[in-house]
């Protein structure tokens, strides 16, 4: 689960935060709330993480948080948009600029910090690194890339795919995030079924740099 101090999910998507980070969903929020823990030493009383409920869901959940009194009000300074790139990072960032642009925001560009309005300063960034195409899992995965564990649970998936492909089948969904589950089952401890979750105990190598610039990132979005 995400630290409590960051992320209510009872609070939904009105969070009327200083600093505001949102996300696609709460495995994202259990990783974004372990670096500002860990990373930031961000101030609870200040961030807040809020959880559109997936991609999908990125332009009515912003759209809802745009009108939160957080936002109409001023209260909120800060605001830090993650993201899943997914196949192609632009076409989600031109959905999320189409509802900035409707209630009259600006949108930094994708991977960088600028200002949303007069008031409201902040970035907005693609998993793996807002270039490439990828997903959370990606970034966990990149983190321990050519560890035994993660070659035998990306073979894993070669073969799987393999096998289904002869019979006539399909996968749907990205073969990162299968990737990723067979890595978890290879963990210590209890089943993990999240990389966001996995990373925030310590499956995935934290020290590794593309954590310090996501960690970078957030300190630059928010200021802290």
């Amino acid at each position: 689960m995400p630290d409590p101090k960051y992320y209510e999910k009872h609070k939904g998507r009105l969070n009327n935060s200083k600093k505001i980070i949102v996300v696609e969903g709460e495995d994202d929020a259990s990783l974004v709330s372990w670096i500002l823990k860990n990373d930031c030493n961000a101030d609870p009383a200040d961030v807040g993480i809020i959880d559109v409920g997936g991609t999908a869901n990125f332009s009515p959940g912003l759209s809802i948080l745009f009108k939160s009194p957080g936002i109409t009000a001023g209260t909120a300074t800060h605001l830090l948009i993650l993201f899943d790139a997914d196949d192609d990072p632009t076409l989600t960032y031109g959905r999320i600029k189409a509802v900035t642009t409707k209630h009259g925001l600006k949108l930094p560009p994708l991977g960088d910090t600028g200002s949303f309005s007069n008031d409201l300063y902040g970035g907005i960034f693609s998993f793996p690194d807002s270039i490439n195409s990828g997903d959370l899992e990606s970034f966990c995965l990149a983190t321990v890339k050519d560890s035994e564990l993660e070659k035998l649970a990306a073979n894993f998936f070669t073969q799987a795919k393999s096998l289904l492909d002869k019979k006539g089948g399909s996968m749907n969904g990205s073969q990162h995030k299968r990737i990723a589950q067979a890595y978890l089952s290879g963990c210590t401890g209890d089943l993990v079924r999240g990389a966001g979750l996995g990373f925030s105990r310590g499956h995935f190598d934290s020290s590794d740099p593309m954590v310090k610039k996501l960690s970078d990132f957030i300190k630059k979005s928010l200021e802290i």
